[in-house]
């Protein structure tokens, strides 16, 4: 009985397999490669196949000045990383993952490779998340990859708060942090950046075993001049008063000048070097009307003079645009009189000649504030009104909590309503809140 030969391994290959089993079996290899910063490691390779497909690795061996010794040191990569990029060498196919892929892409920068570059730029485009994007964006202002760069700075400007609070924060540079809190179009309020930059200081600080080496002071020497890079005169003056002005990142003269420019006082003080302080970033937002009764109302409400008063609570900051009383119902009768925006402390704001008038079909009319008005969570505020004139409709079965997507917003009584508007009844039919858009 003849005996059936074995088909030779080159049988039925493709091309790359029979070079990747060439240097797999280290045949014919004629370079060495002493691979890594620490132990070297020995690989060896084919300097005809580098030459076809590298133009540093052509130029190396086949230039006017090539290289002639057998063994090439390469310090800066590792040798895990060195045989993926020879795998990709040889077949055009590698693993590439979280773990290797800025690796690999330095690799592709430093041989000339723009296939692999192009591959590990799809991955990244494609796997950039909340955790990596900060990380990814250090290598990218490394390596001039300037599209990668922009890719990651727009995503961490959409998804800001997020990436504001990520692990990897702590890892980029002072430069990086800087490009990134810069922006106008980082879409998060100036207190989270405010804590992005004391979390990065303190991270900056943790190799130091004193304490006192992690005190605010050694953050604010850790931060320098990055701190005027923070809008702090955005903020409102409860939360710069509540949050930046009982600590000390900022010196006392730096917070009397910040509570000055909230206030809109020009300071004598002009010698600190805040970078856009009172700058609006260009937050991408909506405006979420909030109704507190359902679709019946009532006629015969009545107005003399005395006040409708209303307490509520906002779950998230944001930014009151106006409310919605409701309207005349007869023909030719208008509403008239004066509504303010209070907290335990002050008036925010107040609006004197609000007139409401009778529309066909129309229950409430839309009253607008000047400038909308910043509020805080889980702070108490009182809208107030003073209207003289016909008879309106009103709301009954009031709701004590509605919800709008990410808000929430919760209402109760003010003892000083006195022409019975309440949690339950009467005036104030909806209110409109600006609030950042979700993405």
């Amino acid at each position: 009985m003849e005996c059936l030969k074995e088909p030779a391994w080159q049988s039925n290959r493709l091309f790359e397999e029979t070079n990747w089993r060439m240097l797999q079996n280290e045949r014919l290899c004629d370079v060495t490669f002493l691979v890594g910063s620490g132990k070297e490691e020995k690989i060896m390779a084919h300097r005809f196949i580098l030459a076809s497909r590298s133009p540093v690795f052509f130029t190396m061996f086949c230039g006017s000045l090539p290289e002639t010794n057998k063994t090439v040191d390469v310090p800066d990569i590792e040798p895990a990383i060195f045989r993926d990029l020879l795998r990709f060498i040889y077949t055009e196919d590698c693993s590439i993952n979280e773990n290797n892929v800025m690796a690999l892409l330095y690799c592709s920068k430093k041989y000339g490779l723009e296939r692999l570059r192009e591959a590990c730029q799809k991955f990244l485009n494609t796997n950039l998340s909340s955790d990596n994007v900060c990380t990814i964006l250090q290598h990218a202002i490394q390596f001039d990859e300037v599209h990668l760069e922009n890719r990651c700075l727009t995503f961490g400007m959409e998804n800001a708060e997020m990436v504001l609070k990520s692990d990897g924060l702590s890892t980029i540079s002072k430069e990086v942090l800087k490009k990134i809190i810069e922006s106008d179009e980082l879409i998060v309020d100036e207190l989270c950046v405010y804590n992005a930059c004391k979390r990065w200081a303190i991270a900056q600080c943790n190799g130091k075993s004193d304490k006192h080496e992690r005190s605010e002071l050694a953050q604010r020497g850790k931060l320098g001049d990055l701190i005027y890079s923070v809008r702090f005169a955005t903020m409102s003056f409860q939360t710069f008063a509540e949050n930046v002005a009982i600590e000390d990142i900022l010196t006392s003269e730096e917070k009397v000048f910040v509570f000055q420019t909230i206030a809109g006082i020009a300071s004598k003080k002009t010698s600190f070097p805040f970078q856009a302080i009172s700058k609006k970033r260009k937050f991408r937002t909506e405006i979420v009307e909030v109704q507190r009764f359902g679709p019946n109302y009532h006629q015969t409400w009545c107005y003399g003079g005395s006040p409708d008063v209303l307490n509520f609570k906002v779950s998230i900051p944001c930014k009151i645009v106006g409310v919605s009383l409701f309207a005349p119902y007869n023909s030719e009768d208008v509403l008239e009189g004066t509504m303010s925006l209070q907290n335990d402390t002050s008036i925010l704001t107040s609006e004197n000649n609000i007139k409401v008038v009778y529309e066909v079909s129309k229950y409430y009319g839309n009253v607008l504030f000047d400038k909308p008005v910043d509020i805080e969570p889980d702070t108490e505020y009182t809208i107030i009104a003073l209207l003289r004139g016909a008879s309106t409709y009103y709301g009954s079965d009031g709701k004590v909590k509605v919800v709008s997507g990410p808000l929430e917003v919760e209402f109760s009584n003010n003892v000083k309503s006195t022409n019975s508007t309440s949690q339950s009844q009467g005036q104030f039919h909806s209110f409109s809140f600006e609030i950042k858009k979700q993405h």
